[in-house]
């Protein structure tokens, strides 16, 4: 019969539980076992499984179990089986379980399904989804659906949340921050033409008046959106959203957002604008140097600021220090301590946003002038995500000279000095702080840090972990042990590097460090951090948020809405 490749995950089964060790210290000497089955049409052999935990970013080649010779002629009809062993510390990690096969005529198995009318002869890769349950130490495996008329299964909720007319959305499960968009279709908010119809017009000049916290409007597309009752739902801090208020702020949302964040819009939508000129809204430009004679700060709220590369410092392999001058040499950029801001540039006749945390102060010797530490997705460097970075790219290309724009400031959290904070504006008062960072996620961190031991009359505690794969990884390494010899009573650094996690432990490279071996753990946070510190800021990838370090805070029984910030 001529089928087409095809196979399946039989273990982990669907909804299976995979119970971790209690202190939850998983390490790579933990294993697990990956089975399932593959098959091909036309007697062809199948000749290689792989399986990925980091959606196609790495394959891992499975031992097939063949249950028969073949034939006189060379065929092969059996379906055959698959094992790979795998460290349970790499499903922890991980957010699927994914596999593909080869058959002897070299047809494999796509990544994506192909649309037909009936559904059928579909080959693409097997996904099982890795759920990582609320009590922080089981695992539960979700397959794609259930045989027959079962219930269950990662596409039927897929479903559910897309337009019932729209294929299900499934979106990379390894993301660059600044990948190129550009040329791919925006999402919609899942509106009918017959919905958009009855929406009633709505004026730019009347979406400009509600610009406050008790009514926050802004425009999208050619859309009006009601955004006050979101205000402290949004994960980004109600600031964010209020610094757009009243404005056309597409493009903010169409770099910064997902299609998840798309999906939302449609209950939150009030009405259409039809027309939206650049004169309302973000794309507005402080170039009048009587705007600057108001006040000594550079950043002017909902206001683009042009910012002038004078600098370029190439700190690592893919770690560049840019510093931009202010409009003017006396000025300060403005930005409160824990906050951020909004970097713009027309890339390839697109307007594109990153949000960035200087590593500038807002000292006397900083006047004139914003620096920023910036990792460079190179293309070619990550195969999910070829193109690389735009953003970053782009500066990296930059000339000394040449202009962006900068808008701010925006953040949920601030540091005032003494211990004192402010949380979605709610003001609290710590003696301790806890930070986790991964990879340039230390730049908003090093920046309270800094608030805090470079003032001698400042008396708050911090202990800081820095997660990175290698140790030429560790960016402001000199900055952070400089401010830990200011005052070596208040501060504890603890750097742990997941790259020795794969060597031998008698190697000289693990042997010589004197810091963390693997990925964080529930241990180091344990150690290092220890329940009683009484807030802890997180910032770095996804997966490092998610799946370790919130897990092991509410371990130890810190309340994830209250006492921890994610930058």
């Amino acid at each position: 019969m001529e089928l087409n490749v095809n196979a399946a995950i039989i273990e982990p089964n669907h909804d299976n539980l995979l119970v971790l060790n209690e202190d939850d210290t998983v390490n790579d000497s933990e294993m697990y076992a990956i089975k399932g089955y593959a098959y091909s049409g036309g007697g062809r052999r199948v000749i290689r499984v792989e399986v990925t935990l980091d959606d196609g970013a790495t394959w891992q080649l499975a031992h097939i179990i063949y249950h028969e010779k073949p034939s006189a002629y060379g065929k092969m009809w059996c379906w055959v089986h698959y094992e790979l062993v795998v460290p349970v510390s790499s499903l922890l990690r991980a957010r699927e379980v994914c596999v593909r096969a080869w058959d002897s005529s070299m047809n494999l198995m796509p990544e994506s399904p192909t649309w037909n009318v009936m559904g059928m002869m579909n080959n693409p890769w097997y996904r099982v989804k890795i759920h990582h349950e609320q009590d922080t130490n089981t695992l539960r495996f979700e397959h794609p659906t259930q045989a027959g008329n079962q219930k269950g299964g990662w596409m039927t909720k897929e479903r559910i949340m897309t337009n019932e007319n729209e294929e299900p959305i499934r979106s990379k499960k390894l993301q660059v921050e600044s990948v190129d968009t550009s040329s791919a279709e925006t999402p919609k908010p899942g509106l009918t033409a017959d919905e958009l119809s009855e929406l009633p017009l709505i004026s730019a000049d009347e979406v400009a008046k509600h610009n406050t916290k008790d009514s926050c409007w802004f425009i999208c597309r050619g859309l009006v959106y009601d955004a006050t009752p979101f205000l402290d739902e949004h994960p980004g801090g109600a600031t964010s959203i209020l610094l757009c208020g009243g404005t056309d702020c597409t493009d903010e949302f169409e770099s910064i957002h997902s299609t998840k964040a798309w999906q939302m819009l449609k209950k939150y939508c009030i009405g259409r604008c039809p027309s939206t000129d650049d004169d309302t809204g973000t794309s507005d430009t402080a170039s009048s140097s009587a705007d600057h004679e108001e006040t000594d700060v550079a950043l002017k709220g909902a206001t683009k600021v042009p910012i002038v590369l004078i600098s370029r410092e190439v700190v690592s392999h893919d770690a560049r220090i840019f510093k931009f001058a202010l409009p003017a040499k006396d000025l300060r950029l403005g930005l409160p301590v824990g906050n951020h801001v909004f970097l713009y540039a027309q890339i390839n006749g697109k307007t594109v946003v990153r949000a960035y945390t200087p590593i500038s102060s807002e000292s006397d010797e900083d006047r004139g002038f914003v620096s920023f530490l910036i990792k460079i997705y190179f293309a070619g460097d990550n195969p999910v995500h070829p193109e690389g970075g735009v953003f970053s790219q782009y500066l990296d290309g930059l000339h000394l000279g040449q202009q962006i724009q900068i808008k701010g400031p925006l953040g949920h959290f601030t540091y005032y000095g003494d211990g004192n904070f402010s949380l979605e504006a709610t003001n609290f008062h710590a003696t301790k702080f806890g930070f986790i960072a991964g990879g340039t996620g230390i730049t908003p961190v090093y920046q309270v840090m800094r608030a805090i031991l470079e003032n001698a009359k400042d008396q708050t505690k911090v202990a800081l972990i820095y997660c990175v794969r290698s140790e030429r990884d560790l960016l402001l390494r000199k900055e952070l042990e400089t401010l830990q010899k200011l005052r070596p009573s208040q501060c504890r650094i603890f750097y742990t590097l997941s790259d020795l996690e794969q060597l031998d432990r008698n190697d000289p490279v693990v042997r010589g460090w004197a810091y963390g071996k693997s990925r964080l753990n529930f241990a180091m946070v344990k150690n290092i951090i220890g329940s009683d510190a009484d807030h802890v800021g997180m910032c770095g990838p996804d997966g490092l948020i998610e799946y370790a370090c919130k897990p092991a805070l509410l371990k130890l029984n810190y309340d994830l809405k209250t006492q921890t910030t994610v930058f």
